[in-house]
Formats: C-alpha cells, sequence, structure tokens
C-alpha cells in the first residue's frame, strides 16, 4: 500500500497536479456519473415497461390466425384467406386504413402490441405504397418457408416474424 502512495506521489509530482485536489475531482465526476446513470434508469425503465410486448406470444398468435384449419402448417390457400380477411373492400389490395381497422379488432387497448403489427405492415410494404397486394404475402409466404416443403410451420413463422418486426424474444 505504501509503494503504491508513493507511487502515486511521485505521479502527481511529476504531472504537477495537486494529489488533494485530484482525488476531490475524481470523486466528483464519479458521484456525477452515478447521478446521470440513475437519471437514465429512471426515464428508460417506465419506458421499457410500458412497451414490452411478448413477441413469442404475438407471433405465436399471428401463426394461429393465418392457420385457419389449425393443423401446425400454414399453406398458400390460408395465406390467401387471411389475406381476404383484411381486404375489407375486395380491392385486391389491403391499405394501411383496412390493415389498421382489423388490428384494432384485436388490439386496440394495446398500444404496443399495436405498433408492432404496424411495424409489420410496413416491412411487408416493400415499395412503400401503404398497400398491402397479394405478392406482398406471397413473397412473405416464401420467405418463411425455410425448407421449401410449400408450409411454413410455426418455428418458420416466427423466425421471419422477428425478422420484419425488428424484434426477438427475451433471451434470444
Amino acid at each position: 500500500m505504501q509503494i503504491m502512495s508513493s507511487y502515486l506521489n511521485t505521479i502527481f509530482a511529476h504531472v504537477g497536479v495537486n494529489k488533494i485536489n485530484f482525488i476531490h475531482k475524481s470523486l466528483l465526476l464519479i458521484h456525477f456519473e452515478r447521478k446521470m446513470l440513475l437519471l437514465t434508469l429512471l426515464i428508460a425503465l417506465p419506458a421499457l415497461a410500458f412497451c414490452q410486448v411478448d413477441i413469442q406470444h404475438l407471433a405465436d398468435l399471428q401463426f394461429n390466425r393465418f392457420d385457419v384449419d389449425q393443423d401446425g402448417n400454414i399453406e398458400p390457400l390460408e395465406v390467401a384467406t387471411y389475406f381476404r380477411r383484411f381486404d375489407t373492400n375486395q380491392d385486391q389490395q389491403i391499405s394501411r386504413i383496412e390493415y389498421n381497422k382489423e388490428v384494432d379488432t384485436h388490439h386496440a387497448n394495446d398500444p404496443p402490441t399495436h405498433n408492432v403489427l404496424l411495424r409489420l405492415f410496413d416491412a411487408l410494404d416493400y415499395n412503400n405504397d401503404s398497400h398491402l397486394s397479394q405478392s406482398d404475402y406471397d413473397a412473405l409466404f416464401v420467405a418463411a418457408d425455410a425448407n421449401k416443403n410449400h408450409l411454413v410451420n410455426q418455428a418458420e413463422f416466427r423466425t421471419v416474424f422477428y425478422d420484419l418486426t425488428g424484434i426477438l424474444p427475451v433471451g434470444k
């Protein structure tokens, strides 16, 4: 300990720093950094708690809505059926308004989930025209069908869902 103290005194003398002044400023800096960290946590934690979405549950919920016959696989015909449910005016495209209305029927009182599903819409809207076509849904099916067996199982769906929403489940 005395060797360390002697070493520090030599360094302080060499650079012309008053040891007491240096220690005082260092302690103030540490105190300031701790206060900033605490302030950051106080601001961020409520926002994080509010915006939590169980993304795996949401992916599974969407998978089950696609899987009309509940056989554990999504088939191309089921994708078309799902598409028609959103296309309320039967113009062969889903507007952001139509999509928003359908999402509201299930998630109106859950803004974080609603926002995630709108993010999914934006990810599927490849040409940014605020409309999804059957070909957008077909592209989703092809992207999700990792093993190319013309069926999308739950694990394949989850993977593409996480990719498109940009959210991974906690612990993954």
